[in-house]
């Protein structure tokens, strides 16, 4: 069973307001996306990937830990 476009929208939202922000919700975020990878669409998962190398690159994704995060999700390519 996969998402639909509302899900996949949701999630997507969810994940952008986590990216940049210095909160377990990060962690939450990260531990969802990984349970649920495979049900999310396949261009969703694309652009969130190149969200997070854009934010990690510009500096823009929070503190050394979230970094480590967020590439638990690169890790899955």
């Amino acid at each position: 069973m996969k998402f639909n476009n509302l899900d996949n929208d949701i999630i997507f939202y969810a994940f952008r307001y986590c990216l940049s922000k210095n909160t377990y919700a990060v962690s939450d975020m990260v531990e969802y996306l990984i349970k649920n990878w495979k049900r999310i669409f396949p261009d969703m998962r694309d652009k969130i990937t190149e969200e997070i190398l854009n934010a990690i690159e510009n500096k823009e994704i929070g503190m050394d830990y979230n970094v480590k995060e967020w590439n638990k999700i690169i890790n899955l390519k």
